[in-house]
């Protein structure tokens, strides 16, 4: 058995010791995320019976308007005090593949120029999966900056960096730690720890931080999901600590159905 937590940033990480001769645990070098969900079948089974059960009928709806559905809050979503965010759970339906949130109203016609203005002269870190990728990848396109390093496009996990020179604004974006599920053999030097990451920004600080833990995980038990939670919010702690004007924003799951058997749900409760 391979002890390779000191390598993995001291988060617990074992491997089975190879057996070719010459190589040791010492010669890591890639990571690889199999398809093996390490989930007890009874609460897989309980899940699938449960939760997003298929209708064996075709039902006709008929909507008649989304203010008819439920009354929404027309309050603005940025509006709202940050510490609310953790009191209350998201609640909305889709109506015309439009998602409504009945706490608050979501605006998305901010001009791009009041963006770069609220973010001129700082820095972005995005940590996490797929989805942080879609998001940086986003800001990347419509904010019109240059891309420095990798490919923001690619689904492998990889280093992105990006730079809006006339603003003085620098996007970083990183894979967070393993595990990570790519289902590809990727280079272990892309998996650093967020609380690295977090725990190598300065004093007096002021950059803004989005992390998101939770597709690439799925296939890990809640105690390795929790226990990684857990180390990323004592780094957080320790960069207030020493820098009060950062502003860290942490994504939670989203609606996402079945595939290979996932238990969305159960990760996300």
């Amino acid at each position: 058995m391979c002890n390779l937590t000191q390598q993995n940033y001291d988060l617990d990480w074992y491997c089975k010791a190879p057996t070719t001769h010459g190589i040791t645990c010492q010669d890591w070098k890639m990571a690889l995320g199999d398809k093996n969900t390490y989930v007890s079948k009874t609460d897989m089974e309980f899940i699938i019976t449960y939760q997003h059960r298929e209708l064996q009928q075709t039902l006709e709806l008929q909507v008649e308007g989304v203010n008819e559905l439920i009354s929404l809050n027309d309050t603005s979503c940025h509006m709202w005090p940050k510490e609310d965010s953790w009191n209350t759970h998201p609640s909305g339906f889709y109506y015309k593949g439009r998602w409504q949130n009945v706490r608050c109203k979501i605006t998305n016609n901010v001009p791009i120029p009041r963006y770069k203005r609220c973010f001129a002269n700082r820095q972005l870190l995005l940590i996490g999966d797929s989805n942080v990728r879609i998001i940086g990848t986003r800001i990347i396109n419509e904010m019109e900056f240059r891309l420095l390093k990798g490919n923001a496009t690619s689904s492998i996990p990889q280093d992105i960096l990006a730079y809006d020179k006339n603003n003085n604004i620098t996007l970083s974006m990183f894979p967070h730690q393993l595990p990570y599920y790519a289902h590809r053999f990727v280079d272990k030097t892309v998996f650093v720890s967020a609380a690295k990451r977090l725990d190598d920004i300065p004093a007096g600080d002021n950059r803004i931080i989005l992390i998101h833990l939770w597709l690439h995980m799925l296939r890990s038990s809640v105690d390795t999901f929790r226990y990684h939670v857990r180390h990323i919010r004592q780094a957080i702690e320790r960069l207030i600590q020493r820098s009060p004007n950062v502003h860290i924003s942490i994504k939670g799951p989203h609606a996402y159905n079945y595939k290979d058997q996932l238990p969305v749900d159960y990760m996300a409760s």
